[in-house]
């Protein structure tokens, strides 16, 4: 048993590398076991057909890698446009609750639910904070150095790239 969980742990730490491998030895190989009986040719057109089978192969296997990336690199990208729209409604939140003297209580929910919304895309700690700060406007109670620092803070998160 002991063995079988080393081999299972080397798989785990290098399969990608395996992966690789077998991506791009497997085709050479099957090709050379299927045609292994015929000498190196000097023909050209011996040459196109294993170029044309090894461009078949591989072109499948780049396309699908492709994609694979396309599709990720267009999931992050949409993850910061909704965490950047997230934090830029909750700063104008908490900019248009700073302009009255006493908060709406319409406009403290809706800085809640703003802030529930984006919890997704900030860390605990940043949440926590924020949470905090919708506590001190639903209080009808005014820290103004702690909404000076947030709403710079939310400033700045949804600013970055």
């Amino acid at each position: 048993m002991c063995m079988f969980n080393r081999i299972w742990e080397c798989i785990k730490q290098h399969w990608l590398k395996a992966f690789w491998i077998i991506v791009i030895i497997l085709p050479i190989g099957l090709y050379y076991f299927k045609f292994h009986a015929f000498e190196w040719s000097n023909k050209p057109e011996d040459w196109g057909v294993f170029g044309d089978y090894i461009g078949g192969v591989y072109s499948v296997i780049i396309a699908v890698l492709v994609v694979y990336l396309a599709r990720n690199l267009n999931r992050k990208d949409e993850e910061q446009r909704l965490r950047r729209e997230s934090l830029r409604e909750v700063y104008y939140q908490i900019v248009s609750i700073q302009q009255n003297q006493q908060p709406n209580q319409n406009k403290v929910t809706k800085l809640y639910r703003l802030i529930e919304q984006c919890k997704l895309f900030i860390d605990d700690d940043f949440y926590d904070r924020l949470k905090a700060l919708a506590n001190v406007f639903g209080e009808y109670k005014r820290d103004r150095e702690m909404e000076k620092d947030l709403l710079d803070e939310v400033k700045s998160e949804y600013g970055r790239k």
